[in-house]
């Protein structure tokens, strides 16, 4: 099978990563990843930041996934900051590289 089936949204598009293997509760992970600049006008005066809201626009996209896939955004902004759920996926990766790697340093790369 090239494409899994029902990764399209109703839009056409679709996540940009699927894993072949179960990530969580016997469910693949999906990811879209998203890079804001916050340099944009509609973001200059928003409160929020824009990784957040990006997230928010992303998980409303997905939202037909989450029965079938654990879907988690990536949202990053051109001035650094990274929205809370990628962090924390982040974590858990870099965690599970080490756990099978045994080096400390994995989990630091993915911030790199």
């Amino acid at each position: 099978m090239k494409e899994p089936s029902g990764l399209f949204c109703s839009d056409g598009k679709r996540p940009d990563g699927l894993t072949l293997i179960p990530w969580q509760r016997g469910l693949s992970l999906t990811w879209d990843v998203t890079v804001a600049t916050t340099l944009v006008d509609s973001y200059i005066s928003a409160s929020a930041s824009s990784a957040e809201m990006a997230t928010s626009r992303k998980q409303a996209k997905y939202a037909a996934l989450s029965g079938s896939y654990v879907f988690q955004p990536i949202a990053l902004e051109t001035l650094g900051p990274i929205n809370e759920s990628a962090v924390q996926f982040l974590n858990d990766l870099g965690h599970r590289i080490t756990s099978v790697l045994v080096d400390d340093k994995e989990a630091q790369f993915l911030f790199q």
